[in-house]
């Protein structure tokens, strides 16, 4: 099998693991629970149940130090054994179903009771148990199903490609995530530092249960996650949404148009804590809108049965917004963050209701829960002795004001002094463009001649000086005014100059479409209002107000405030949730037009009709996205040789001796040895000590062309590996350094040339393994009770000697 095809095969494993964790599971225990609720709702429902409960079952049993494969599996079942503990409980209950299955069973081998009948008591069952199923309710959802099916195949277009081409991890941290993973299955979660650790759990969860390798998980979830995020703004907007397909409209956009930066994706090719994060971004927004106007309606009713129905209802959708909160902080403080915006955003669009206390106790006591659910955990991890981990500290810093991005810092850098043609200096706080920095210089001018001509004319007499005075004030405050305008002015240019910059792409159209979207939601949602669709219009408030949160946040540090976040980070967040502003947008203006309508097929229709103009306009103007393409950071062949090695190989009966990117990938199955810690344990040749290493079987990893590791070797004309670099001395620094840029080519070089000269010194053991036209790998094989001697002399041991002696005899050829 072909490493693609197995990849593929990878994949749809990890695919259905995810999936039966956080959807079918959870399905099976709370479908009666949640039945009151609407599809989407049960979902995201179900979603965040799994998610949850996984997250925190992994935190429980490590803390104990029992976390294994059998208390993992134990954990997952026990809400199953105590369900049925319950109902096995109730004697009539379980008296009758054992009489009947004995009666089945005796008329079965009597005859009198055929397979087909019994085939037929089965089918009956199965649909009056999952009435989902029936053929009549798929046939009604046939069309949202093609259109999630097109939003998989899209997201194995544009994401899948790179994930089936490319084989290694993709971001430099991610062999640090691989690590921490370890350490859990060594019962050691929080050795590196406390950390949100949501993410890790997860991965670790789905290793350990379903026996696929970390570094399998680490290459292919992200794929997986890709997938969900996507289909969580699909399933999210469908809750709020009063058009049956404007939820497809944000999925598409942001799946297939290209009119965001590549900055704002290109994470999505790697599993990382932050994009895992945000799969409960949405969920937030929407349990809490959900919550509001349930509650609202709970509390109008009248009908006793239907008022307790509807307080059941909200009750749910409370503990969603909980929970969803909850995962946010304990995967990543980014995600936390997004999530507090959005809220913000709807504590403004539902002024009116939130603030009062039978609604503003529960929205509290909800958000409390869900901080200490998710700090509960990391406090344990303190109290255990770990210290805080690097980038937590720094998190809490900026929290207490005590980051070097605060206030102050930011004033001191953004300072800028500029002289006026009259020698006037002004001083400019902020990033200012240059037009505007024109603008504010011949505002001062205007106000200098201004001031210096009523000063004049206030000399002719007292009368004449007293008017002069009120004229003076009168043109200064008009002076004002218009500096107020341009500042106003200044600072929009700056905020629309970040969005286009950091979110669109360099298109100041779609920068235009941001901003547009925040005000056409606006507006819509004060004619809501008037139309009396309060709650629909307090939600459209809500997502307006948060747009322009986010718009002063991506231009945070450009207007002189403290950043919270990088820009390009918040970037990847604003491209997540713009889609969904302008999706609210069409479904607003659709169901302000055609809401009053008693069926809804003409809101359907038109949403409809917007996401195929919509999906015709972006193929038009030639916006299609093209498939994402990150380079590896290792090479495939590498992947590919570790696989097989891990296939082929005993567990820990094997060494492989490569850069450190394996290190992490092998720990659980065999050992790893650094390239440069072994060329330094050879660096004397013959006259140094005896190095082995005592495995059975030693593998070296060499590229022929070297990785230009993060980008680090941009710029450099550095072809493949030469006798020229192995002339050169090892690096001096260790760790990641020794692999970056030009020092790569150098390391390679020499380990390349060693392998050389101990396979011509022992050919019949040193075999190439695998080789290809960027990489090569050596096999040793080897008598544990007689190991071979690797420190030899491979002629570029001392770089220094070599070149003087090469240097020595061109000198002697050319006399």
């Amino acid at each position: 099998m072909s490493m693609r095809v197995l990849s593929m095969a990878q994949f749809v494993e990890i695919f259905f693991a995810y999936s039966v964790v956080t959807l079918l599971i959870p399905g099976l225990l709370l479908k009666e629970k949640l039945k009151e609720l609407s599809f989407a709702e049960r979902l995201t429902g179900y979603f965040l149940a799994g998610n949850f409960y996984c997250i925190n079952l992994v935190f429980l049993l490590e803390f104990l130090h029992i976390s294994c494969r059998v208390t993992l599996i134990f954990g997952t079942a026990l809400p199953f054994l105590i369900r049925g503990y319950k109902k096995c409980s109730e004697v009539s209950f379980g008296r009758e179903r054992f009489q009947k299955f004995l009666l089945g069973f005796k008329a079965l081998l009597s005859g009198t009771y055929g397979v087909k009948t019994l085939l037929a008591d089965i089918t009956a069952w199965i649909s009056d148990k999952i009435p989902e199923v029936k053929i009549k309710k798929i046939w009604k959802h046939i069309p949202e199903l093609i259109l999630c099916l097109a939003v998989v195949a899209g997201i194995l277009y544009v994401y899948g490609l790179n994930n089936f081409t490319e084989y290694g991890y993709k971001e430099s941290d991610m062999p640090v995530h691989n690590y921490w993973i370890n350490l859990m299955d060594k019962n050691q979660i929080f050795k590196m530092g406390v950390y949100p650790h949501g993410f890790h759990c997860m991965i670790y969860y789905l290793h350990v249960v379903f026996g696929i390798k970390t570094y399998v998980l680490l290459r292919l979830f992200s794929l997986v996650q890709v997938l969900f995020i996507h289909l969580a703004i699909v399933g999210c907007l469908r809750m709020i949404c009063k058009a049956r397909f404007t939820p497809y409209i944000a999925a598409g956009l942001y799946l297939m148009a290209n009119i965001f930066g590549k900055n704002t994706y290109s994470r999505y090719v790697s599993a990382l804590p932050q994009e895992y994060g945000m799969l409960f971004i949405l969920p937030v927004v929407c349990f809490a809108v959900r919550f509001l106007d349930e509650y609202a309606a709970h509390l109008k009713e009248t009908d006793e049965e239907k008022k307790q129905k509807k307080k059941r209802r909200s009750r749910w959708y409370l503990a969603g917004l909980a929970i969803s909160f909850s995962l946010s902080l304990t995967t990543h403080f980014y995600d936390t963050m997004i999530a507090g915006y959005l809220c913000l955003g709807i504590a403004a669009g539902y002024f009116f209701r939130i603030f009062r206390w039978r609604y503003l106790r529960q929205v509290v006591l909800a958000g409390f829960v869900s901080i200490l659910l998710a700090v509960i955990p990391m406090g344990i991890g303190v109290a255990m002795g770990n210290p805080l981990q690097g980038s937590l500290g720094w998190g809490l810093n900026v929290i207490k004001g005590k980051s070097t991005s605060d206030s102050s810092a930011n004033a001191e850098v953004d300072k800028k002094v500029v002289t006026t043609e009259s020698g006037k200096k002004i001083t400019i706080v902020g990033d200012v463009d240059e037009e505007t920095i024109e603008e504010i210089k011949k505002q001062v001018e205007k106000q200098a001649d201004a001031a210096s001509q009523d000063s004049t004319s206030g000399q002719d007499s007292s009368d004449s000086g007293k008017a002069s005075g009120v004229q003076q004030k009168s043109k200064t405050s008009e002076v004002m005014k218009l500096t107020t305008k341009e500042k106003v002015k200044g600072k929009f240019r700056i905020i629309f100059s970040e969005i286009q910059t950091y979110v669109t792409n360099e298109n100041p159209f779609f920068a235009w479409c941001v901003l547009g979207g925040g005000a056409v939601l606006l507006v819509f949602g004060f004619f809501a209002f008037l139309l009396r669709r309060v709650d629909y219009g307090a939600m459209l408030l809500a997502m307006a107000v948060y747009t322009f949160i986010m718009c002063i946040m991506q231009s945070a540090g450009a207007l002189g405030f403290p950043k919270l976040m990088d820009a390009s980070r918040n970037s990847i967040f604003f491209a997540y949730t713009i889609v969904v502003i302008w999706a609210l947008a069409a479904d607003a203006a659709v169901y302000l037009l055609f809401g009053w309508f008693r069926r809804t097929w003409m809101m359907n229709l038109s949403s409809l009709l917007i996401l195929v103009a919509a999906g015709c306009g972006i193929a038009e103007k030639g916006l299609v996205k093209e498939p994402v393409y990150v380079k590896a950071l290792e090479t495939n062949s590498a992947i590919t040789c570790l696989t097989n090695i891990m296939n082929e190989e005993q567990d820990f009966t094997w060494t492989i001796v490569s850069a450190n990117d394996e290190l992490r990938m092998v720990e659980e199955d065999g050992y790893h040895y650094e390239i440069f810690d072994f060329l330094k344990n050879i660096k004397k040749g013959e006259k140094a000590k005896t190095f082995t290493i005592s495995t059975n079987a030693v593998y070296f990893f060499i590229e022929k062309i070297p990785v230009n590791y993060a980008r680090t070797a941009d710029g450099m004309e550095l072809g493949g590996i030469s006798e020229k670099y192995a002339r050169e001395p090892l690096p001096t620094e260790n760790g990641i350094k020794a692999y970056e840029g030009r020092e790569r080519w150098v390391t390679m070089s020499h380990m390349y040339y060693w392998g050389q000269k101990f396979m011509e010194l022992y050919p019949n053991e040193m075999e190439v393994y695998y080789e290809s036209d960027d990489f090569v790998c050596y096999r040793l094989k080897q008598n544990g009770n007689s190991l071979y001697n690797f420190a030899i002399d491979y002629g570029y041991n001392n770089p220094k000697v070599t070149t003087d002696r090469n240097a020595a005899k061109e000198k002697q050829e050319a006399k």
